[in-house]
């Protein structure tokens, strides 16, 4: 359980060398201390198309858990008020397959189960949400 003690107060402020950037391309790399984060950007101006990597943010896992659930209450939020966020068939993440071998390791049957249960629940949510009613 988190500790009980009481929160110091804290203001957020930017350095002088603060930058924002577009990404339409994220990667992830995981480690037992740290999730990484690979942002990118397709790039389609030549013959192939190929997203160029050009950040790496690595977080810790509390930390991850954490933009998860504000990950969650903005798309949440969003959807609300602009409608539902759609996503062509094209590009929804592959269910893994595990071989016959993998799949008698029962932490790896674990993943792959609560990956499909994942998949699912984004594809239900698609369908779960309506229009902005104003």
């Amino acid at each position: 359980m988190a500790d009980n003690a009481t929160a110091t107060p804290r203001t957020i402020q930017r350095t002088d060398d603060y930058h924002e950037v577009y990404a339409n391309s994220i990667h992830l790399e995981s480690s037992f201390w740290d999730l990484k984060l690979l942002l990118g950007r397709l790039d389609q101006s030549g013959e192939v198309a190929v997203t160029r990597q050009f950040l790496g943010v690595s977080l810790p896992w509390a930390q991850v858990k954490l933009l998860a659930h504000h990950l969650h209450v903005n798309i949440a939020i969003h959807e609300i008020y602009n409608g539902p966020i759609t996503l062509r068939n094209d590009i929804l993440p592959q269910i893994p397959q595990g071989t016959e071998d993998q799949m008698k390791d029962p932490l790896f049957k674990a993943a792959v189960e609560k990956i499909t249960e994942l998949h699912k629940q984004l594809l239900m949510s698609f369908q779960n949400v309506e229009a902005p009613k104003r």
